[in-house]
């Protein structure tokens, strides 16, 4: 009896993880993402955001029983992206506007102090039910609408108005404290503003948080700036980007971002397994994913967790504390059509980035170990690699596969989309599905038999880079899983000179499960030049005994400083 007791009382406080709200007192503060897979049939923009908003409710009442201050929903989550206009053809930039002309809203101004559940009929009802659930739930809201600004003449556009992808967040009564309109765009019809502003509002409970939207994570501007903002520990990001292998998958991304800059990270997703979109979650900075949610088939998910405030040297700062899920039945939140077939992982419409443009050179877990040095255009990554290989296991003929694995490398510029080129620089391990190039970074079928014979005893990965140039630089770990590899199992450091210096991620205890492990890199100077063609840059083997001790120096340096 007594242990039935205790059982009922554990599951009650993962469940209902507090019962009142945090002040600026407490050390941490609850918070909440969603994964949502919005409806999106039919013509008209206005009921198909009001029909999403009656889903946020639930979300948010929901979310209300595990006394969260603060969540987060995703990019394009109220107004949706509809596939085929009336006529049933695709959408172009003046459809999209048409669409959304009736689904957006005015969106005040934050210095207005305004209450939109109080208005009578300046805002879309949409916009006024938010408003109004925030307040009725006591809870901060931060939402995707899009917005509409009429213009005083048709000087500004055509068809008279300004349509922008806008982030809007509630305080506690339901009033509107910060706007931000999204700076980089991918989707059509879109206007920007001229410069990125950045998006920031203040908590009761202590905390200062900054807005960002979707390919934000990505860029520059205002992503970074705003970690060099010392008041600015915590960042929400709505997001709509498709998943793509090796290197940005939803999850792999956001969580290391939020390690490189440490942060406090709630990421919110747009569910389409079609589209190969979602994954949502919480991540603490260096600490790591405090709970993360990937489910890979259409779903509708509130991810809730106990988040540790951040300050100063970040000294003292729990790695995580208590988290939770709940996943929506349909009557609750009834979203999927029949129609959505569950897609397995292995056969969704992801991205996968073409890596015939990188050096690379094969894994023979045979032999170990590997001391390697591998050059792309200029940058040079050093590998120190210790297997174990069961080949027996590998030579059973029993129908079962394994992953091989590669040294990857890039530096250069590619393609993202069909007007957006990046500067990357790659070093990583990656996992293929096959001994060529074009199978790496992708999975084998669901359902085949997958069996483990490489086993990494030792990983290190480094490399030489100018911090003063305008980089960014961070892990990238993903498991076959779609997952990040929990940061207590690998490590990532920066030691020497700010123009000289070195890079360093490494494993810290083994593992058979990697999809990919190494240091991404992002050059924002290179952005917008030319994609980069396959080159024939060499490749050298160099069991260098200096190279080894940098490394194992590297770990006991200083960790990643936020700039």
């Amino acid at each position: 009896m007594i242990n039935h007791l205790l059982i009922a009382v554990a599951v009650l406080s993962l469940s209902k993880l507090s019962s009142q709200i945090s002040t600026k007192d407490d050390p941490s503060y609850i918070g909440a993402v969603v994964e949502y897979h919005p409806i999106t049939d039919g013509d008209d923009g206005q009921i198909i955001a009001e029909a999403n908003v009656n889903n946020y409710r639930t979300i948010i009442r929901t979310a209300a029983s595990y006394a969260v201050d603060i969540i987060v929903f995703p990019e394009f989550g109220v107004t949706s992206i509809p596939s085929v206009n009336a006529r049933g053809k695709a959408f172009n930039a003046s459809d999209y506007r048409a669409y959304y002309r009736t689904a957006a809203s005015l969106i005040p101004d934050p210095k207005a102090n305004e209450i939109p559940c109080d208005a009578a009929t300046l805002y879309a009802q949409s916009l006024k039910e938010i408003s109004c659930a925030a307040r009725e739930y006591s809870m901060y809201v931060v939402v995707n609408h899009h917005e509409r600004v009429e213009c005083p003449s048709r000087n500004c556009s055509p068809d008279g108005f300004l349509l922008y992808n806008t982030n809007v967040a509630f305080d506690r009564q339901g009033r509107l404290i910060a706007r931000y309109r999204k700076y980089n765009l991918l989707e059509i019809g879109t206007n920007a503003t001229r410069e990125p502003v950045v998006s920031t509002f203040s908590t009761d409970f202590g905390v200062t948080f900054g807005q960002l939207v979707g390919f934000d994570l990505l860029k520059e501007s205002p992503a970074v700036p705003m970690i060099g903002n010392p008041n600015v520990t915590d960042l929400v990001l709505s997001s709509r980007l498709y998943n793509e292998q090796p290197f940005l998958d939803s999850v792999q991304r956001h969580a290391a971002w939020a390690y490189a800059a440490d942060v406090n990270l709630l990421a919110a997703a747009y569910n389409s397994d079609l589209k190969g979109s979602g994954g949502s979650g919480i991540y603490a900075g260096k600490r790591g994913q405090l709970r993360v949610y990937h489910p890979g088939v259409p779903s509708n998910a509130l991810v809730v967790a106990e988040i540790p405030k951040l300050s100063g040297t970040r000294a003292g700062i729990p790695r995580q504390g208590r988290s939770s899920l709940h996943v929506f039945k349909q009557a609750e939140v009834p979203t999927i059509s029949s129609s959505s077939a569950a897609v397995p992982k292995s056969e969704q419409n992801h991205t996968h980035e073409d890596l015939a443009a990188y050096t690379s050179l094969p894994v023979d877990p045979k032999q170990s170990p590997h001391i390697v040095t591998l050059c792309d255009n200029g940058l040079c990554c050093e590998f120190h690699v210790e297997t174990k290989f069961d080949e027996d296991l590998a030579k059973k003929q029993d129908g079962s596969v394994y992953y091989r694995y590669r040294f990857a490398v890039f530096s250069g510029v590619r393609q993202f989309a069909a007007d957006q080129t990046l500067g990357v620089e790659v070093c990583s391990i990656v996992s293929c599905a096959g001994d060529e190039i074009d199978k790496c970074g992708r999975l084998y079928p669901e359902g085949a038999r997958v069996v483990e014979p490489t086993v990494f005893l030792a990983l290190y990965v480094t490399r030489r880079a100018d911090l003063g140039t305008r980089s960014f630089y961070s892990p990238t770990t993903a498991t076959r899983e779609l997952l990040p590899i929990n940061t207590t199992d690998f490590g990532f450091a920066i030691g020497g000179p700010e123009s000289n210096s070195l890079l360093l991620a490494y494993l810290s205890r083994p593992t058979g499960n990697v999809a990919a492990f190494g240091i991404y890199g992002r050059r924002f100077d290179w952005d917008g030049q030319p994609p980069t063609r396959p080159s024939s840059a060499g490749t050298s083997v160099a069991p260098s005994v200096v190279v080894v001790a940098m490394m194992l120096l590297a770990v006991t340096t200083r960790c990643f400083e936020r700039y």
